[in-house]
């Protein structure tokens, strides 16, 4: 069987590679570690969006040696022109040192989120304000 291992301890995270086991029907054991992204704690463009998503994965396979596949997964964003976009990243490697990544969609955010972003704060934070202010 195979074992699995994604870096998070996030419960939607591990929730999405479950998903994705249980829908392809994989025979698969699923483990999730907290390891490091290796970039900072709120990523500011794609290629270190990408770059903690693939640190991820590699250090599941580093820190747990049962562990054939790794997954890392990153939320970051991204200026595209003087605009700023929620972006994430996911990672996959495996024992052979093959790595695979992919990009999902970019969402433009609004201009508090940004502007709180650019204050230094984390997305998750500004987010969770500008939800409580608009009563979401």
């Amino acid at each position: 069987m195979t074992l699995i291992g994604v870096g998070t301890l996030s419960g939607k995270k591990i929730a999405a590679v479950r998903q994705l086991i249980d829908h392809y029907q994989l025979n698969a054991d699923l483990i999730s570690l907290d390891v490091p992204s290796g970039v900072s704690a709120m990523p500011l463009s794609d290629n270190e969006t990408r770059e903690g998503a693939v640190h991820r994965a590699k250090a599941v396979l580093a820190e747990n040696r049962e562990v054939t596949v790794g997954i890392g997964l990153e939320g970051g964003v991204t200026m595209i022109g003087d605009e700023m976009f929620l972006c994430n990243w996911g990672a996959l490697a495996d024992r052979t040192g093959c790595v695979i990544t992919a990009g999902g969609a970019r969402i433009k955010l609004p201009e508090t989120l940004e502007k709180g972003i650019r204050a230094g704060y984390e997305l998750g934070t500004v987010a969770e304000r500008y939800a409580g202010e608009k009563k979401m």
